[in-house]
């Protein structure tokens, strides 16, 4: 399936011309004009939700080329006939335009939100069940090995989840299935992990049995569902970097695909770029930045579901976290931003996060799920500073969590009006709303919290 990590710099446009199949360069011999591939593009539209416009002007072309010089056709209507009825045929076309581009632990932080997931919240409350994790598209194999060493990492032992990677070109499976991968794969990953997962193979690493073990791979077109699993067959799913490809119609046709396959309470993780207002009406924000996760709602209370936590990071986490932080730290104030980004000393720090009067030492309560303490500490906070917006927002996040939604309404509509491009209160009261029936007014607030990401 097409993806979105097929470019470094996240931008379809932006993708170097050499990257191009054959470099975006028509071959010798074979003539064609843009007319000639309204129909191929069509079929690929129909096939696999392609909207070719986003892999440039001339990716598609390319593409229809190469495979044209190939077979020895000179005639657009002659190749469109024959990919309408050769599968095999359509499928090396297909093969023809996905060219992946992924690595290890791609964008970290969901990641990080999936290992404190799993520490904080599944292996406490469902000792007894299967963690179902799907990956689609899962390319050569990066992205659900990630996830199966970050579940190994949490301690999770490997007959207590189950990943399958789904992916429609064969060539990526095949690559996906032998795991032996460059070090084009390990960009940013520390040279442990590397050791510790992996065996070298001259220039090359092969992925140890331990984690192969922990993957199925299939050969699907996750817009086929008569070939996917049963509906809710999963607690996670990753789709990362797929929807940004898709017209109208397909992205809308993969989120309907996805939603059955996900069990209530579970958990979405889409691309950076990808927030859709199919999901933003129907799920929940995990408010891990950087993480782009979505919660589908629960029906019950006893269902699988993800809970309001603050997730403690152990310190041998196989991903090096950032500290989670309830706030961005460029939105409070000097001292306390300070010790959040590092900046300062580690004694610092330390004083700082245990002195009650700080945001600091409230948000370090919160993180450790002592939250009548976070709640006492952060009051005392916004009593010597009324006007601090963040200490009205973690007020909010920390009532969020106890259960009292009316009043963490009060705190995030207090750190709003304080500050009205407070995006991320903005949000948070968005859920709210939507818990409260007013979907209305929680559509309205998040194309105001989008206006202000924006800049529009």
């Amino acid at each position: 399936m097409l993806r979105r990590d097929k470019y470094s710099n996240g931008s379809p446009q932006a993708r170097p011309p050499r990257q191009i199949t054959l470099g975006g360069y028509m071959p010798l011999g074979v003539s064609m004009h843009k007319n000639d591939f309204i129909q191929i593009e069509q079929i690929l539209k129909d096939r696999i939700g392609l909207d070719p416009a986003t892999l440039g002007p001339r990716g598609v072309e390319s593409a229809v080329a190469a495979r044209m010089q190939k077979l020895g056709i000179s005639a657009p209507p002659a190749y469109a006939a024959l990919i309408s009825t050769s599968q095999e045929e359509l499928e090396a076309l297909i093969e023809q335009v996905v060219i992946p581009e992924t690595w290890f632990f791609r964008d970290r932080e969901p990641f990080v939100f999936l290992a404190d997931f799993i520490r904080s919240d599944w292996k406490n409350h469902h000792s007894t069940e299967v963690l179902r994790i799907l990956s689609a598209p899962c390319s050569s194999g990066e992205e659900p090995y990630s996830i199966a060493m970050a579940c190994l990492d949490c301690g999770l032992a490997g007959t207590r989840f189950s990943i399958e990677g789904m992916d429609i070109s064969a060539e990526l499976l095949r690559k996906a299935r032998n795991a032996v991968y460059g070090q084009n794969s390990f960009r940013g990953i520390a040279p442990e992990l590397r050791d510790r997962f992996f065996t070298p193979q001259g220039r090359y690493y092969s992925l140890k049995t331990e984690v192969r073990e922990c993957v199925r791979f299939f050969k699907i077109n996750i817009l086929e569902p008569k070939n996917l699993p049963a509906p809710g067959s999963y607690n996670i799913i990753f789709c990362r970097n797929l929807l940004i490809y898709l017209h109208e119609r397909a992205r809308a046709e993969l989120l309907a695909v996805i939603d059955g396959l996900l069990v209530s309470g579970g958990l979405l993780f889409l691309g950076h770029a990808e927030a859709n207002p199919l999901i933003m009406e129907k799920y929940e924000i995990i408010g891990h930045r950087g993480s782009f996760a979505y919660r589908k709602p629960a029906k019950n209370r006893s269902e699988t579901s993800v809970r309001q936590f603050f997730p403690l990071v152990g310190r041998d986490s196989l991903v090096p976290p950032r500290p989670h932080r309830l706030c961005d730290p460029t939105l409070m104030n000097h001292k306390t931003a300070t010790m959040f980004s590092g900046t300062s000393s580690k004694e610092e720090r330390r004083t700082i996060a245990s002195e009650p009067s700080t945001l600091g030492h409230a948000m370090r309560l919160a993180d450790e799920g002592r939250l009548a303490e976070a709640g006492r500490a952060c009051a005392a906070v916004i009593n010597a500073d009324k006007q601090n917006a963040p200490a009205h927002f973690l007020m909010g996040l920390i009532k969020e969590a106890q259960g009292d939604n009316h009043a963490a309404e009060e705190s995030f509509n207090r750190a709003i009006y304080l500050d009205t491009n407070f995006s991320d209160a903005i949000l948070h009261l968005a859920v709210l709303k939507e818990e409260n029936g007013d979907s209305a007014g929680a559509e309205a607030l998040r194309r105001r919290a989008g206006s202000i990401t924006h800049g529009t």
